[in-house]
């Protein structure tokens, strides 16, 4: 029994039920007021050659202040959510699960081939041991992928169901990366936006993995919950705007700043089939 000041406190917090449908809802307005805030500032107030934000303050806390909102409500809404649901996904959420896995496969086993390729060919040696572990990681990611294709109609607890938590490993390099290369981040809002992105995207993989191998607990489904809504809002602010401004000839010309690619816009799709495919598979049972 938790007998903590924290665990009474949440034990006081009544269960409630929402709808799959008021978590959709809320995580698109959430990026639909993102994405806009963004594409704003993108379109007029970054500084491409320096990747410095030059616009007006009240813009950039609009933004901020929109993700800090949600954020605290899609929170109360997961962990509300604690108690009251028997989870079984459905056959159509594991079909899409299926497909996505095998795309992720081939996107990452791609993405670590071409970045051992290019450390081959090239002559410089900086941050060699990051990339290669970086390149290990991201075929073993690849792997990974496709296995959890294979098996997640049925998936169970072995010691091979530790294979689903290899992304997480990725992340984890990807995240390092991030901090020792971009050391800009307060004022390099990019940098911001995505770090922050990776930072939940490490959690939801990690909690994602062990209900793929069936050693989730109560609360390892709220984390599941509130970092996958979070990863998608961020994903969405981090990859959506910058491919528009890209369709108008604005690119980032300096190394400083973290860019998402098509990687990164797919594991914001696989995020969001994941969680309304848990969503949707919730049953609600009595407490």
């Amino acid at each position: 029994m938790n007998t903590s000041k924290k665990g009474r406190l949440f034990a006081r917090i009544p269960g409630r039920y929402f709808p799959w449908t008021t978590f959709a809802f809320v995580c698109l307005l959430s990026c639909l007021l993102a994405i806009l805030f963004r594409t704003i500032q993108l379109g007029g107030s970054i500084n491409f050659a320096t990747g410095f934000y030059n616009g007006s303050s009240a813009l950039m806390f609009a933004l901020n202040f929109s993700l800090v909102l949600f954020a605290v409500l899609l929170f109360l809404m997961s962990w509300m959510s604690r108690t009251e649901y028997l989870i079984q996904m459905g056959r159509h959420s594991h079909k899409a699960l299926k497909y996505l896995s095998f795309v992720l496969c081939a996107a990452f086993l791609i993405n670590g081939f071409v970045d051992l390729y290019q450390m081959m060919i090239s002559r410089t040696q900086v941050m060699g041991v990051l990339e290669i572990f970086g390149a290990a990681a991201s075929i073993g990611a690849g792997l990974s992928f496709l296995f959890q294709g294979l098996t997640i109609q049925q998936p169970r607890e072995s010691a091979v169901s530790a294979l689903y938590g290899v992304p997480c490993i990725w992340s984890c390099i990807v995240l390092i990366t991030m901090f020792v290369q971009h050391t800009v981040v307060v004022t390099v809002s990019e940098n911001l936006y995505n770090i922050l992105r990776m930072i939940f995207l490490v959690i939801f993989l990690l909690t994602s993995s062990k209900f793929l191998a069936g050693y989730a607990d109560k609360k390892n489904e709220r984390w599941l919950l509130f970092t996958g809504l979070m990863t998608i809002v961020l994903s969405a602010v981090t990859t959506i705007p910058l491919l528009i401004v890209r369709l108008f000839g604005k690119f980032y010309t300096v190394s400083h700043v973290v860019q998402a690619g098509p990687l990164d816009f797919l594991l914001m799709l696989y995020t969001a089939v994941f969680v309304f495919a848990y969503l949707k598979g919730r049953r609600r049972t009595q407490l």
